[in-house]
């Protein structure tokens, strides 16, 4: 058995496709099976509204339309416009807390019935993540896997945007050196979310990717600019207020549940240490992560690798990040596994990307009930594995790196 789980020899095609296929049956039943039961059309049997998160979305956009743009940002006014929408005095209480170029789609979206809309919402964005992706892992196989992922139950379940996250961040480092003003674009458009891609100046800086820069600075100012003359240049003020509300009561308050939030911050806080300790180690964390990227970033690692490790250290660098978006890590494992079906995986390689991948279905439970943070442990496991094999590159006598250039050298002639 310790074998199976060092060499990872249990990681089939075969079982891929198996696992793959039946937990897609199951999504699609269960799917189904919440929209039939719901009692009114809009809520699921836990009174919470269908699609999740995605209600705040088609409420912003409702409000945008109706009452300006700025009252999207006003949780009392978004808390009664969820109150009318759902006839209900009491509804659990979805606020509204994206920039405001993203009330453009919100806006579009709230034109159309609201399970209409959610289904419309999750299935584009998660067309656009399987596009992308089939970049970074055409193989059949795995073009399932990456479809039949947990993480990607829960996006569409929830209404997320993890799937436009992962797939700009696929999208990007495909495009990095075959067309960086594309590349620029994708990174760009990150705003929306703009916690997760913190660490991509720090690499574009230290490769010397001006081009990239360009195209993403320039994205970032159009979208700026488009919301600005848009709604006025008020709404900037009435979204770093509510910037404020989601740092102060839904963070640091525990409006989200510790579990669910797959962080270092939300982990020591789960365990009881205040707040400003918390947020201290969380940054100590992320200082350590971004030395680490320049040391990946210079190194000669395959250029997968470095992506990989770039894309986990987002998500791992956030003291916000939701189970949900443990959907990010799909292009790391993609470009893990691209890399190591080439040159091969080292002891437990296998068993880490398979947990990766497995492990956001029971992240959050399984922490509400031991306290034991199992998704943000095995995100941790993933990167480590990424640093494991720059020190192993760096370990490497001169001699022999020569040799295998040469080799390379030799091949690619």
């Amino acid at each position: 058995m310790f074998d199976q789980l060092k060499s990872g020899r249990f990681v089939t095609p075969d079982r891929i496709r198996t696992v793959s296929a039946m937990l897609l049956v199951a999504y699609v039943l269960a799917i189904v099976a919440v929209i039939a039961t719901s009692p009114d059309g809009m809520r699921d049997f836990r009174d919470i509204p269908l699609g999740s998160d995605f209600f705040s979305f088609w409420t912003a956009g409702n409000m945008a339309a109706e009452q300006g743009a700025a009252s999207t940002y006003d949780p009392i006014l978004n808390y009664q416009m969820q109150q009318r929408l759902l006839n209900d005095p009491d509804p659990f209480f979805l606020p509204f807390l994206h920039p405001p170029q993203f009330l453009f789609l919100a806006i579009a979206l709230a034109g159309l019935p609201y399970v209409a809309a959610w289904l419309t919402f999750s299935g584009v964005t998660m067309g656009c993540y399987v596009a992308a992706m089939r970049k970074l892992a055409p193989d059949g196989a795995a073009l399932l896997a990456i479809i039949a992922a947990p993480a990607a139950f829960l996006n569409f379940t929830h209404g997320q945007t993890g799937f436009l996250i992962a797939a700009l961040f696929a999208g990007a480092l495909f495009f990095l050196d075959k067309r960086p003003l594309v590349a620029g674009l994708l990174i760009g458009l990150l705003a929306f979310k703009p916690q997760y891609g913190v660490f991509f100046p720090l690499v574009l800086l230290i490769t010397g990717r001006w081009r990239v820069i360009f195209a993403a600075a320039a994205a970032v100012i159009a979208q700026a600019g488009a919301a600005t003359l848009a709604f006025g240049p008020g709404i900037w003020s009435a979204f770093m207020e509510k910037a404020e509300f989601a740092r102060t009561v839904v963070l640091e308050n525990g409006a989200v549940k510790w579990a669910t939030n797959q962080s270092v911050y939300s982990a020591l806080r789960a365990f009881g240490a205040p707040n400003a300790a918390a947020y201290g180690v969380q940054m100590i964390f992320a200082a350590a992560l971004a030395a680490s990227l320049v040391v990946l970033w210079r190194s000669d690692l395959d250029q997968r690798l470095k992506s990989a490790g770039l894309v986990i250290a987002a998500f791992l660098a956030t003291p916000y990040a939701l189970d949900y978006d443990l959907i990010l890590l799909a292009p790391a494992i993609a470009l893990m596994v691209s890399h190591g079906l080439e040159y091969g995986f080292r002891a437990y390689e296998k068993l880490t990307l398979a947990l990766a991948w497995f492990i956001p279905m029971i992240a959050m439970p399984f922490a509400e009930a031991t306290l034991i943070p199992i998704g943000l442990m095995t995100t941790l496991a993933l990167y480590s594995t990424v640093i494991a094999r720059l020190l192993a590159a760096g370990a490497t006598h001169p001699a022999q790196k020569q040799a295998q250039k040469r080799a390379r050298s030799l091949t690619a002639g």
